[in-house]
């Protein structure tokens, strides 16, 4: 006989992905979704063990605002921003009816505009970039020039010539790892230099831990910096590893670099799944 589920809940989800960054979004915006462990978290996002994402979307009731997106990454520990993530949980809430095709909603990070265009594509309003300070890293004989910012997460930003060469998980998990950008860690992007307005991007994503085959805020870094550093435009085509650019827009306001992210977001599927309380 096979003993009852007592601590177990049924969930609603949806499999969302946006250029190549995928999510398991779960609607809580009617609160009926009860609280769940960082453990049960992790195990959603395991592409073994669970449905697989690189993260969780959580859509929480908010008192001014459509709704409030909170984000855990792959490993159940909660962030402060998605940028990706927002442009799922924008086209979600779009075709849900919950919003209009031009809304804002909250974040841990603060308020982001957020607008829906036919085809599916989103365009999302990031955190202000916060440029922290020029970085220089050795690694196993190898020299390494960073730039290190916030975009609502923290991020390193390295031109190389050829990102192809480059052992991302290693490097990646070497550079997120360091005393430096302890406690939190951070994001570590290398970026190549296409032309003037576009650039080719790998990320080795905190929390995943791994390269993934997009990210949103590293996408707004890399622009920023390129703008900041190289002499860029305000307008930015960045290819991830998924070969799907996000456009990037900065805008300057009030003394702030303040970047919105463009690109198309897909639902993939919805189902129900069993997770642990505990």
């Amino acid at each position: 006989m096979i003993a009852p589920l007592f601590h177990s809940m049924k969930i609603a989800f949806t499999k969302l992905e946006g250029s190549g960054n995928d999510f398991v979004l779960i609607d809580n915006i009617k609160s009926n979704v009860p609280s769940f462990s960082k453990k049960s978290r992790s195990k959603l996002c395991d592409r073994k063990r669970g449905i697989g994402a690189d993260g969780i979307l959580l859509l929480e009731k908010d008192r001014k605002f459509p709704f409030m997106m909170r984000y855990f990454n792959a490993d159940g520990k909660e962030a402060e921003m998605c940028g990706n993530g927002a442009r799922c949980s924008a086209l979600y809430a779009s075709m849900k009816n919950i919003v209009p095709s031009k809304f804002s909603f909250r974040s841990k990070s603060g308020i982001h505009k957020a607008q829906v265009f036919e085809n599916n594509l989103v365009k999302v309003e990031l955190p202000a970039c916060k440029f922290e300070r020029n970085v220089k890293i050795k690694i196993e004989g190898k020299k390494f020039d960073g730039f290190f910012l916030t975009v609502g997460v923290p991020h390193l930003v390295i031109f190389a010539e050829n990102i192809d060469k480059v052992d991302v998980e290693k490097i990646g998990k070497r550079i997120r790892n360091l005393k430096r950008f302890t406690p939190e860690g951070t994001n570590v992007n290398f970026v190549k230099i296409k032309n003037r307005n576009r650039l080719s991007i790998r990320t080795y994503e905190r929390g995943v831990e791994a390269e993934t085959l997009s990210c949103g805020t590293g996408a707004a870094a890399s622009a920023y910096i390129a703008y900041k550093e190289k002499n860029f435009p305000l307008t930015i085509y960045v290819k991830p590893q998924s070969k799907v650019s996000i456009k990037v827009s900065l805008e300057e306001l009030s003394g702030e670099v303040i970047p919105h992210i463009s690109a198309k977001a897909h639902i993939v599927f919805s189902g129900t799944v069993i997770v642990s309380k505990t």
